[in-house]
């Protein structure tokens, strides 16, 4: 409180200023001194024209809620009129005084929680407003704070007449991680004094709220693991800072419905927990990872985090999420793996877990596994055990496994908060081994190679398999060994067996084994009977260029169940006949004629013919193979390719056949442009430069020719390959075959480009090398730079070479270059290469170059080389 005296005539200090407190209603001496350690008044100051003294009152109680009064005490002088001193009483001030009873209070609560702040004053009125302030910035820059519809509200100011209270509140109806922030309430008081009214605003205290919350809790019911599988549990937070601790629980069952809890510790017995804090997003981390789980890992797990702020704690609790361990088996009964058609298996699905899961069995069908609800599957008997290591069993029974045969595996669809559907480890087959085979009788002819077969449907190796005889008596024979061939789930069994006539009325059956399962197909009993191709094709000798015809003839056995029209057949060497031979047949009752025609029989068609007839239950019936002889060349070439060198060597054949009843060679031999009848070789040939030889194998003549010293004089000429044969009971000739060849240089086309290219140093230029004839073995390229420069030889992979054409690109430079292409010809009768070889050279002045290539059409023949030259000319500019 301050006192101001003011006297402007008279500048001298007040005797003094003194502040009293009392009751104004009092009549009889009211004022008292203020007194007490609280109440402090200032010493006179004079400021301008105005003395003035402050009271100051600390810690401000109700007791202090008094009318007070300044006493200023004048001297006789400052009073001039007065022989006394003269005293000076200001109005009544009244000081109302307010109390602070509630204010928001500081503490930590949970995302979801229901909670209330109050604020509540006392004053000897009601307070006229009352407003709500959020800092969200550590308790600076308030906002005012109105709430949100629906979920915060706030009340209106509440008075009470008899307390003297005013009273406002938040109702926070769930708080959100949001609502963190420093709050206040501000009051605001009107009093009137006299005529006027004065206003007094008030601050609460600062309460500071602080939301925690989980961000991700963990999964009650849902977490199944396979056992020795690892699992990881988590859980994140949000709070105003970071955690002050972590710590992680398991609850388990001790086997006596009593619930043991232990703390884990990171680094024991598998477990590590893992702690991170991100400041930016206020998130905390934990996780819990089990690296190997086992069967006591299966329990309720949870986590607790604790966060403290200003003396204040909060402890989050997670939900409990139970982790349960998983194992699981499959088996067969007794061990069982294969089984017969027609028999049923039980397969055990046997599971080890906390939870009772739905089982069901799959099969595995193209490759994926499928749930099999199939008729013949029975369906699950689930039956709960307590017997270790497993606690839930499902018996399935798989009837009819003629289909049924396959792959299985157990599926247990355990169903929480999440549902996790699961495998069993490994898969269990059911396999199904028949044997199927021909059964009843079966007819054979004397001597005849008879196939019997068998199917095993299984996808196993069989472990043995035979095929077991037995004579008229019963008696059991030496075991026929088969042929296995192999499918994708079956397997093919063969006997090929040659029988006799004393195999008549024996009995056999195909045997097989696979592990303990022993079958056998039907029994089948062997009939001999005589061959049924009464009329067998005979042999043949036909001249080159004549018909030639085979026939056979084939009765359907009276002996065969039911009479058979058979499917007749032919092969030559082994093969099907020429594309040339015609094949017709005709039937009558019981017999069928067969015959292959050659209109124009070819020295090519001479071979060994069999007719084989087909019936269903006798198989295949094969005649005596006979020969079809056609005497006649039956290979020369028709053009003869040569390198036209002096030392070049030439080598060719004329192969030719014969026939029994030609058997009297009369003459064979190479002559030159013309045909003869009765010649001698070497006559024929009458030259130096000409060798020849005829060997003789069997009915194959071959006429062998060596040419040495070969030069253009040959060229076009025709040589002819003659076959004189003579009949050994008449005179004259018999047959005669001949066959002409031409001789034909190879030969080298001019090297390009040709004529005259103007080109610019530096430039590219492609040379092309081609010859006329068939394509050499090789090309080789070589380039000369310069007249002391060294021959060099193109790497191959620089140039291209395409059959008959070659081609090399370069680079012009400055300086001269000789280029050679070479045609390899590896024809010599010693090893030695033939060789045709083109040139070409560039010469260059300056900085352009002339591209000139000479000769015609063909290169002219120089020495062995054809050669192009290219000329280069430079030209000078400024």
């Amino acid at each position: 409180m301050t006192c101001f005296y003011e006297r402007d005539d008279n500048d001298q200090q007040p005797q003094s200023m003194q502040f009293l407190t009392g009751d104004a209603s009092t009549k009889v001496n009211p004022w008292n001194a203020v007194s007490g350690a609280r109440f402090t008044t200032s010493a006179l100051v004079k400021i301008s024209s105005v003395w003035q003294s402050i009271l100051t009152i600390t810690e401000t109680t109700v007791a202090d809620e008094k009318d007070y009064i300044c006493r200023v005490t004048l001297t006789k002088k400052q009073a001039e009129d007065s022989e006394e001193n003269t005293v000076l009483d200001t109005d009544v001030a009244k000081l109302y005084v307010i109390q602070r009873l509630e204010s928001p209070l500081s503490n930590f609560y949970s995302e979801g929680d229901e909670t209330t702040l109050s604020c509540k004053f006392k004053g000897n009125n009601k307070a006229v407003q009352m407003e709500w302030y959020k800092s969200d910035d550590q308790g600076a820059n308030y906002k005012l704070f109105n709430g949100e519809a629906g979920r915060i509200s706030l009340s209106d100011v509440e008075y009470s007449a008899t307390a003297f209270t005013s009273q406002s509140k938040v109702n926070f109806l769930k708080l959100v991680a949001d609502d963190t922030g420093y709050y206040k309430c501000n009051v605001k008081y009107i009093y009137t004094y006299g005529n006027e009214d004065y206003s007094k605003q008030f601050d609460s205290e600062i309460g500071e709220t602080y939301i925690v919350s989980f961000q991700t809790n963990l999964v009650k019911k849902g977490n199944f693991i396979l056992l020795h599988d690892s699992f990881s549990l988590s859980v994140v937070t949000k709070g105003p800072n970071q955690p002050t601790g972590t710590s992680w629980q398991i609850d388990v069952d001790d086997g006596t419905n009593t619930t043991k809890t232990s703390t884990l510790v990171s680094g024991s017995g598998g477990y590590v927990i893992e702690t991170t804090y991100e400041e930016a997003t206020l998130q905390s981390y934990s996780t819990l990872t089990m690296s190997k789980s086992t069967v006591e890992s299966r329990g309720a797990y949870s986590a607790t985090i604790t966060y403290a702020q200003n003396d204040r704690t909060k402890e989050l609790q997670s939900v409990e999420a139970y982790v349960d361990i998983i194992d699981n088996e499959i088996t067969l009964d007794d061990s069982i793996t294969k089984e017969e058609s027609g028999a049923s298996v039980t397969i055990n699905c046997l599971w080890l877990s906390g939870e009772t899961p739905t089982i069901s069995l799959l099969k595995l069908i193209d490759g994926a596994w499928t749930p099999h609800t199939d008729s013949s599957i029975s369906a699950c008997t689930q039956v709960e055990i307590k017997e270790a290591p497993f606690n839930h069993t499902c018996n399935i029974t798989v009837e009819k496994l003629t289909k049924n045969s396959g792959s299985y595996k157990c599926q247990a669809v355990y169903t929480g908060d999440v549902t996790k559907t699961i495998k069993s480890d490994e898969s269990v087959s059911v396999e199904i081994i028949k044997v199927t085979a021909q059964s009843g009788e079966v007819y054979y002819i004397a001597d005849q190679k008879r196939t019997m077969e068998a199917t095993v449907v299984t996808s196993y190796s069989p472990d043995e398999e035979y095929f077991a005889i037995q004579d008229k008596t019963g008696t059991a024979l030496d075991p026929l060994n088969t042929t296995v061939l192999y499918g994708d789930d079956s397997i093919i069994l063969k006997l090929t067996h040659t029988f006799v006539a004393g195999d008549a009325d024996k009995t056999g059956y195909f045997v097989v084994r696979v592990g303990d399962v022993l079958l056998t197909s039907d029994k089948i009993t062997f009939k001999n009977m005589e061959s049924p191709i009464k009329t067998p094709p005979e042999e043949l000798a036909v001249a080159a260029g004549n018909e030639a015809a085979l026939t056979c003839v084939v009765t359907s056995p009276t002996t065969l169940l039911t009479a058979e029209i058979p499917v007749i057949g032919w092969t030559k060497d082994g093969a099907g006949v020429g594309a040339n031979a015609v094949i017709a047949s005709t039937s009558a009752t019981g017999t069928k004629t067969s015959t292959v025609t050659y209109k124009k029989v070819q020295a090519t068609d001479s071979g060994s013919y069999t007719c084989t007839a087909t019936f269903k239950n006798l198989g295949k019936v094969s005649s005596e193979a006979v020969a079809l002889q056609v005497p006649g060349i039956v290979s020369f070439p028709t053009t003869l390719w040569y390198v036209p060198e002096n030392d070049a060597v030439m080598k060719f054949q004329c192969i030719a056949v014969t026939s029994d009843t030609h058997a009297e060679v009369k003459g064979l031999g190479i002559v030159s442009g013309e045909t003869f009848e009765d010649s001698d070789l070497a006559k024929a040939l009458d030259s130096e430069s000409y060798s020849g030889s005829i060997a003789e194998n069997g009915k194959t003549k071959t006429a062998s020719m060596t040419v040495t010293d070969v030069d253009d004089s040959i060229d076009t000429k025709v040589i002819t390959c003659n076959l004189v044969a003579k009949d050994g009971d008449a005179s004259g000739t018999m047959a005669i075959s001949w066959a002409s060849a031409e001789f034909r240089a190879i030969k080298m086309n001019p090297l390009s480009p040709s004529g005259t290219i103007e080109t610019l140093m530096g430039d590219t230029i492609t040379f092309t090398a081609s010859v006329i004839g068939p394509a050499p073995t090789s090309f080789s390229w070589t380039s000369k730079a310069g007249d002391a420069g060294e021959k060099v030889t193109i790497n191959a992979a620089d140039f291209i070479t395409m059959g008959t054409v070659s081609y090399w690109t370069t680079t012009i430079a400055s300086e001269s270059l000789a280029v050679d292409c070479s045609a390899v010809y590896a024809y010599s009768s010693n090893g030695a290469k033939n060789t045709l070889t083109g040139t070409a050279s560039i010469s260059t002045e300056a900085n352009r170059a002339t591209v000139t290539a000479t000769g015609g059409s063909m290169l002219t023949y120089i020495a062995g080389l054809y050669i192009a030259m290219i000329t280069i000319k430079n030209y000078w500019s400024t």
